[in-house]
């Protein structure tokens, strides 16, 4: 990725921040155009392929609760559906 030398300190834009926006943007359309989209889609269905165990327990684990879930949280209609 080209990025451009950064000031030594950068203005916080909060979120919804279009400087990095700006700059993904530029990425991804750098990358797209650079032919390289077919082959990084082979890599990726390789890793998923050889590490499908570990992302599959990855999965299962993002979705248990955390130590600082609140009991009531975890109870409501809401909290379990979003888990699923």
């Amino acid at each position: 990725m080209n990025r451009k030398p950064e000031s030594k300190k950068q203005a916080n834009e909060g979120e919804g921040n279009k400087t990095a926006d700006k700059q993904y943007r530029e990425a991804a359309t750098d990358f797209a155009k650079s032919g390289k989209v077919e082959q990084g889609a082979k890599e990726a269905s390789r890793a998923v392929d050889e590490d499908s165990e570990e992302l599959q327990r990855a999965s299962e684990e993002s979705r248990k609760p955390s130590a600082g879930d609140l009991k009531k949280d975890l109870e409501s209609k809401d909290a379990r559906t979003s888990r699923n």
